[in-house]
């Protein structure tokens, strides 16, 4: 690779020593997390979810004797207690797909509700929640296959954002519109009702010979006498007419049909009973060949765009024929193609095209059920409920051959119709509403009173959809083959509605819009005020400010001033809470009065959104959940508004997207999901089971890593002979850097807080807290909290000028169980280290610091701890940086030396095991310098730097775990049988680990991130009362105004290239000695960015504090100006340059320079400097070599 440095403004600054030597170790490869010594529970699994499938319904058609293997799992395996999984907030589609499969809420994996908006984006834009980048957590499927396992995703929602390896089939690519030709209008209450403005609101095609629903006359509609055909045409009885099924991608006819009408019958009478449709007018380019009622699936080939040539499909039907054809309607659905990758495909002899286009010639057409030709009414619900019961016609194929073809070890399979058939279906069977009142849409799809006498049909309609998945469910498992681990799922709960919310109205009451929404998450055309939008799905509304400062101005839109966005936040949630139907329903000539909006929550408080008793969800994304998120209350919800009308009928009869925690089965409501269990190592049970512990129980029973960001736990009580096992909770944070107040972080480009030390204190208590346990406690309780060093040193100020001895008093709070040494603990020398040693309540451990004369340690060192955890022994052992005395001031560490970390690990371990202490946790300041693992699409990049030849080094011992430092990334990884999780600095980010032990020995380590984003955590009241004493003390010095700045100035978080305040130092220290030629500083002495907003200690944006700029360079820098030679200078650039050749080299060390200008390139692991020239002018000025 090549490189290039702009050396702006000759006076070096060794903000740190800046030319530094590590010790280089090898990368490698990530493993299992199950112990190599203790076999995975299970070897194959099947995770099957139905979207919308409730638990409570199964458990009644089990009742019946239908659905035989999910009846089978509730008889014989585990299901969730309480009717159902406590699901995410919002309990839609859109969100919960995703926290099955990686085991977070949707305020971390990032996708809020079906459609959404994202801060800083324009204000016109929304995002869906299935496009392409919108996930930001690992899923099991990446996980398994981070753990060597075989994965295929069929029909898994939101699977082909969670790229990998192996087989994909999620959702339809669509090619043409769907609609019908008919020759007549059927009427309100008629079986096929041709509503008017649904058909034209849904953008139907409606060929009619005069034309309707605003869409011109199409005489082709018409039968009329058949012309121009040949071939072996069948026999027509009466004179044979014809038709034109048009099927229009953007107003071109691409796929359309011929229809030849012919009377079969030879009796005397005409009497048109069958349809021949031709792509041309030839028998030869037949097609099919149907009745009335009947359906053909047809293949075609693309026309125009990218995938011009490809092969689709879609069905054709005839929906109505009468005799004398005074009644026609031809039907067609979307032409469609399933969405398929398999990067790894083998392929099929003789074929030569991708694995999408194999599916889509040799499958039948991937279709589903399409709700708005039913609204519409332009078909039967008959119809509607075959298209969506097609879906398995194609689908049980691609499953068969995948499996088939691939032979993965674990297997995601889905479906969607049982929420198609729910949505449509489930509120016209329901007789009573949540408050006990008579519903009055049960069995009355008009609302007019008169019954449709079609409950039987309708809730056989249901049935079918819940056997449809018990079907395919067992397909899939006969195909894993024997008995396989299967865990049964759903994304969100259903009960009955009938009635829409026009969510964007009383935002245009209150003066944010200037005209209703006319689509759903931006603001309609010709909008003049645009403060705030509404982003909708189900019932669950997100409210979006236009808030200055943070979104992008334009769009012709207005925004909200910063300091007003409280009162505007406040106004808009006690307006929503506030709503009132002003209609009469029921026919009693009053306004119901019915509750509309449930609970309202500010963004801050969606962070804790009610799950049920003792439970919460969390919503609160930095970026993407509305700065209000109210929810509606059945039979109220969002979808299908009538723009301009507070509330209008919705035209279809089930809904989900509540509060998760609302459940009411005597009136057929619950948001609760399915969990159901069963197979090879599966237990007997009823549990209580949240969505996000899925993933992590299914990860320990295949002995694979978690994904990265779970939030979940393994739920033990699933698994056959789970009391053999032990849990060992840990949380482990690093670089800490007395971080009192909080920091930041982009999301989506937009800075946010994380961290702080009041907040991280309320997180850690979340995490392992035993008195929160059954509240909102993560993870089994009691559990360990551990640091890999740098607990001190570049501290903020608040910290610092009080010899970071309040950083000690929070770490005292916290409970910190354990530390190792840091290099920075070195910073001002041992006695300041023993100073924060003895005033802190927990150990700091190191194997490698030794006396430099006798090699022992000395006293004030403890080489590691032995804690009872769970009635587990655990042994922590420490391990310092052994460069360290080269990343500290000279003196600093006299009459110490650190040694090689590997060996005197092991050599701790071997002593530990000796002694019995199996379960072995290393704390070690020493980090990983490059490696991801794949998140959503993002591609991962193999692990590598000076942890893993120390990891390598303790495959033999009985290390189980390793929490990491030094290096202020995010790792995550397995390095053979062990755990490496490492976070960012300054309490950024930290880790939870779970170690199941069985036997006395780890048998799965599983090890998740959290990034520490802290909207709406309350900060820890002992905690805050140190930062708040800190800040107090400190206050005068560090909140002086010093500066102003117009942009924010940043520095490059890896450390490996030039920033914007790298060359703001270089060019003050420059500016600061006139005369001297260049400056030169390194990346690792910029501690932190320096922000219009938030502010620091209460200052206007834009104002800098000298508290800021101390944050910046927080060590105590000296300036030296010294003469260099340019082979000098060389070496001092060929130093700097040697991480972004070399992984194993530790970062922190890219020159940030002024004056100079220089350019590199990698030759292997070794930067090659191509050239130097002096730019006294800055970068755009002359160069002198």
């Amino acid at each position: 690779m090549t490189g290039k440095v702009r050396l702006r403004s000759v006076a070096l600054l060794c903000a740190i020593a800046a030319l530094l030597v590590l010790l280089a170790s090898a990368g490698g490869t990530t493993t299992p997390a199950a112990s190599a010594a203790q076999k995975a529970p299970t070897d194959k699994a099947v995770f099957f979810a139905a979207d919308g499938m409730r638990q409570d319904m199964i458990a009644r058609y089990a009742s019946r004797g239908l659905l035989p293997t999910m009846s089978s799992f509730l008889e014989n395996g585990s299901s969730a207690r309480g009717n159902g999984l406590l699901t995410q907030a919002p309990p839609n589609t859109g969100a919960g797909w995703y926290s099955l499969a990686t085991g977070t809420w949707p305020g971390v994996h990032g996708s809020t509700n079906n459609t959404f908006h994202v801060n800083g984006q324009p204000f016109g834009s929304r995002t869906s929640a299935f496009d392409p980048g919108v996930l930001q957590a690992e899923s099991i499927a990446q996980s398994a296959v981070r753990g060597g396992r075989k994965v295929a995703q069929v029909e898994w929602a939101g699977g082909r954002n969670a790229s990998i390896p192996g087989p994909t089939i999620d959702f339809q690519s669509f090619f043409s519109g769907r609609g019908v030709a008919t020759n007549f209008i059927g009427k309100a209450g008629d079986v096929l009702f041709d509503d008017a403005p649904f058909i034209a609101a849904f953008g139907l095609q409606f060929d009619h010979p005069t034309g309707y629903a605003g869409q011109p006359p199409f005489p082709g509609a018409a039968p009329t006498d058949a012309a121009g055909w040949s071939g072996a045409l069948p026999a027509s009885f009466s004179p044979p007419k014809e038709m034109r099924l048009r099927v229009l991608d953007f107003g071109t006819d691409k796929y359309g049909l011929n229809a030849y009408i012919f009377d079969s019958t030879n009796d005397g009478t005409t009497n048109y009973d069958t349809v021949l449709f031709s792509r041309t007018k030839s028998a030869a380019d037949a097609v099919a060949t149907l009745r009335k009622g009947q359906t053909a699936d047809v293949k075609v080939k693309i026309v125009g765009g990218g995938s011009a040539g490809l092969t689709a499909g879609m069905l054709v039907k005839v929906e109505e024929l009468t005799p004398d054809l005074s009644r026609v309607r031809l039907f067609h659905t979307s032409v469609s193609r399933a969405i398929a990758s398999w990067p790894t495909w083998p392929g099929e002899p003789g074929f030569t095209g991708d694995f999408a286009e194999y599916l889509a010639q040799t499958v039948p057409t991937s279709t589903a059920a399409d709700f708005a030709v039913l609204e519409a009414g332009v078909v039967s619900e008959e119809t509607y409920v075959e298209q969506g019961l097609y879906w398995k016609t194609g689908h049980e194929p691609m499953l068969e051959y995948v499996v088939e073809k691939y032979d993965p070890d674990l297997l995601l399979a889905g479906m969607p119709t049982t929420d198609e058939f729910q949505h449509q279906f489930l509120g016209l069977v329901s007789p009573k509403l949540p408050n006990g009142a008579a519903n009055p849409a049960y069995d009355d799809v008009d609302l007019n009173g008169v019954k449709d006498g079609r409950v039987a049909a309708r809730e056989g309609f249901i049935q079918t959809a819940y056997e449809e998945a018990d079907e395919v469910l067992t397909r899939a498992r006969e195909l894993m083959g024997d008995d396989p681990t299967t865990f049964v799922a759903s994304d969100h709960g259903f009960a009955p509605q009938f009635l829409a919310i026009d969510a964007s109205k009383p935002l245009v009451d209150m003066g944010l819009l200037s005209k209703p929404q006319t689509s759903n998450c931006r603001p309609a055309s010709g909008e003049t005020i645009g403060k705030a939008k509404v982003c909708w799905a189900g019932g669950a509304a997100q409210i979006y400010l236009n808030l200055a400062g943070r979104d992008p101005a334009g769009g012709g839109f207005q925004q909200v001033p910063a300091n007003q966005a409280a009162a505007t936040v406040a106004q808009i949630k006690a307006v929503y809470q506030g709503l009132t139907d002003p209609n009469d329903w029921t026919g009693d000539g009053r306004a119901e009065g019915w509750k509309m909006i449930d609970r309202v929550f500010t963004k801050a408080e969606a962070r804790y959104i009610p799950n049920g008793p003792g439970t919460t969800v969390d919503m609160a994304h930095p970026t993407r959940t509305g700065d209000v998120v109210a929810f509606a209350f059945p039979p109220y919800q969002y979808d299908a508004e009538t723009p301009g009308t507070l509330v209008a009928p919705s035209h279809f009869f089930g809904q989900h997207g509540y509060v998760p925690d609302v459940q009411i089965l005597s009136a057929n409501v619950n948001m609760r999901a399915t969990f159901l269990a069963g197979g090879e190592g599966i237990a007997k049970e009823q549990v209580k089971a949240r969505t996000i512990d899925l993933a992590p129980t299914l990860a320990f029973l295949l002995g694979v890593p978690v994904p990265q960001h779970s939030q979940g736990r393994v739920l033990l009580d699933v698994v056959k002979g789970a009391n053999a096992y032990k849990t060992v909770s840990v949380v482990g944070l690093n670089d800490f850097h007395g971080q009192l107040d909080q920091t930041t972080l982009s999301f989506d480009g937009v800075t946010a807080t994380v961290g702080g030390a009041a907040q991280l204190a309320t997180m850690f208590d979340e995490e392992i807290d035993p008195s929160l346990v059954g509240d909102r406690g993560n993870l089994p309780s009691p559990g360990l909290v551990l640091a890999a060093g740098d607990n001190v040193g570049a501290s903020p100020p608040n910290s610092a000028l009080l010899q970071d001895r309040p950083a000690i008093d929070v770490e005292n709070a916290w409970g910190l169980d354990a530390t190792s040494y840091g290099n920075h603990e070195f910073d001002f020398g041992v006695q300041r280290l023993l100073e924060h040693q003895a005033r802190a309540h927990f150990p700091f451990l190191a194997t490698n610091i030794v006396d430099a004369v006798s090699g022992q340690a000395p006293s004030w060192v403890t080489p590691s701890v032995v804690f009872t955890v769970n009635g587990v022994r655990v042994g922590v052992i420490g391990s310092e940086l052994e460069s360290t005395p080269e990343l500290v001031s000279a003196g600093n560490t006299a009459g110490l030396k650190f040694l090689d970390e590997g060996p005197r690990i092991k050599a701790e371990s071997e002593r530990l095991r000796a002694l019995g202490v199996r379960v072995q946790i290393v704390v070690i300041h020493e980090g990983t310098s490059r490696g991801q693992n794949p998140i959503g699409n993002a591609a991962g990049a193999a692990w590598e730097g000076p942890i893993m030849g120390i990891a390598d080094e303790l495959q033999d011992t009985t290390v189980d775990a390793m929490i990491v430092g030094h290096t202020h990334r995010i790792s995550n990884l397995m390095r053979g049988n062990i755990l490496i999780t490492e976070g960012i600095n300054a309490g950024a980010s930290y880790s939870t680990l779970q170690l199941l032990v069985k036997g006395g020995d780890v048998a799965w380590a599983g090890g998740a991130t959290r990034v520490a984003k802290n909207i709406g955590v309350a900060p820890r009241a002992d905690v805050k009362a140190i930062v708040d004493d800190a800040n107090a003390r400190t206050a005068v010095l560090r909140n002086q105004v010093i500066g102003r700045q117009s942009i924010d100035i940043r520095r490059d978080p890896a450390r490996l290239k030039e920033s914007a305040m790298g060359n703001m130092v270089a060019d003050a220290m420059r500016e600061k000695y006139p005369g001297i030629d260049a400056a030169y500083t390194n990346s690792g002495g910029l501690r932190q960015d320096i922000l219009i907003s938030p502010p620091s200690a209460g200052e206007q944006p834009g104002e800098i504090t000298w508290g800021e700029v101390f944050a910046v360079l927080p060590f105590g820098n000296r300036t030296t100006i010294i003469t260099l030679t340019g082979a000098q200078l060389q070496q001092a650039f060929l130093n700097g340059f040697s991480p972004v050749c070399n992984p194993n080299v530790a970062t922190g060390r890219f020159p940030q320079v002024s004056g100079l200008k220089a350019t590199f390139t990698c030759s292997g692991t070794s930067p090659v400097v191509t050239g130097m020239w002096k730019t006294p002018g800055g970068p755009a000025g002359p160069a002198t070599p």
